[in-house]
């Protein structure tokens, strides 16, 4: 009798330790970068990628090229279900060599926005799947030229499109009831931009500080102030000229790339590359700019990046040219950048940026357009896999 008793508690020990040895896994597992659906997204070479939440779903835009032809493309989006990943729309939609790719919600819709054309500029394109088909929403007046940038951005039950041309800034409007664009200045001139002289922008749309007005903010590479970094704003609700600088012209001192805005805490914040392509961070207090925990946040040489604060935290997602060559994520907490995951550096070849994001990194190689988003349980990264084909893959980080 014994014997069973003994048995019985050995059995009993031995299922104690194998529920907590997977518990322990489970815990470890959360560490990790987990590839989306164990699949790839695309069977395509991407140029471009967007991720974005609608509602708890995870939606990737990509822009594809066609026999690896530059002028054949096509836009897709896709939609992560239970059973993978769905197409909407079966096939996309045209866009030869689509870059800047962008997707937002407006009026109950998911639209799908970027430019097309030649390898740095092209003109905007504006589709939305209405569940049947794709539809051209760009409207008429937005623009004719040769641009770059097109950013869209909705305030108010009105759509607005930012973009340069001829290295000058301007900003038209679109009623949703009328689907024309027209500036938003009174009796513009093609030659009175907004902003003069900007050949890198990033623009965004504000209306925290003021619950009743709204006003589009623009960080840019000033070319008056040899390449320097410069904030604007244009009041929608002011006058037609109601452009205000904020603080000085070229606060950044030196020549910068890849400016990029938002707000943490409701402080406006701006991000660059310094000359040696380190990532800085710039908070605008009392007034006055202030560099972010006052040092280079990230020493380069970085080639490009993503910020995206979630939760008033800071994560980049950022492409680094080094002895790894590798993209790396990381979040910014207790006053110190903490890579996210387990990092292991990626195999493959070294003659471009390979991929860095955690134990998880199963797919080698390099790395072409990358795009983060972050939401509360998880974050997001897309990218083009060079040596698969540049098909796009997502991975996950459970948070």
């Amino acid at each position: 009798m014994w014997i069973i008793k003994y048995l019985v508690l050995i059995g009993i020990l031995a299922i104690h330790f194998f529920i907590s040895s997977c518990s322990n896994l489970i815990e470890t597992s959360i560490t990790e970068w987990e590839v989306e659906n164990d699949s790839f997204v695309s069977d395509l070479l991407i140029s471009d990628i967007d991720l974005t939440v609608v509602d708890d779903s995870l939606y990737v835009a990509v822009a594809s090229r066609v026999d690896g032809i530059v002028a054949n493309g096509v836009v897709t989006q896709y939609k992560l279900t239970d059973f993978g990943w769905e197409v909407e729309g079966d096939s996309g939609f045209t866009a030869g060599n689509s870059t800047e790719l962008n997707q937002f919600y407006w009026e109950n819709e998911l639209y799908v926005s970027g430019v097309q054309g030649t390898v740095s500029s092209g003109t905007p394109f504006l589709y939305t799947y209405d569940g049947f088909n794709w539809e051209d929403n760009i409207g008429s007046g937005v623009s004719s030229e040769i641009i770059s940038g097109a950013t869209f951005l909705t305030y108010n039950g009105t759509l607005y499109s930012v973009y340069r041309y001829s290295n000058d800034l301007f900003i038209k409007s679109q009623n949703a009831t009328f689907g024309d664009w027209t500036f938003i200045q009174d009796d513009p001139f093609q030659d009175d931009p907004i902003v003069d002289y900007v050949s890198e922008f990033h623009v965004n749309i504000n209306s925290v500080a003021d619950s009743t007005t709204s006003s589009i903010w623009v960080a840019y590479r000033d070319e008056d102030v040899n390449g320097e970094l410069s904030v604007s704003l244009f009041d929608l609700e002011g006058d037609s000229d109601n452009q205000e600088l904020i603080g000085e012209q070229g606060f950044s001192d030196e020549g910068i790339t890849s400016p990029y805005l938002t707000w943490v805490n409701e402080v406006l914040t701006v991000s660059y590359l310094n000359e040696s392509s380190g990532l800085e961070i710039w908070q605008h207090v009392d007034s006055e700019w202030e560099r972010y925990n006052d040092e280079t946040a990230i020493t380069g040489p970085i080639t490009s990046y993503q910020l995206v604060s979630h939760n008033d935290i800071f994560y980049v997602a950022y492409k680094m040219t080094s002895d790894e060559n590798k993209l790396v994520v990381v979040i910014y907490d207790d006053d110190e950048w903490d890579v996210v995951g387990d990092v292991t550096v990626s195999e493959g070849t070294r003659s471009g940026t390979g991929l860095v994001v955690g134990a998880g990194t199963e797919t080698s190689g390099t790395v072409s357009a990358f795009d983060m988003v972050v939401t509360d349980d998880y974050i997001y990264v897309g990218y083009g896999d060079v040596d698969a084909g540049g098909k796009a893959i997502v991975k996950t980080f459970e948070r």
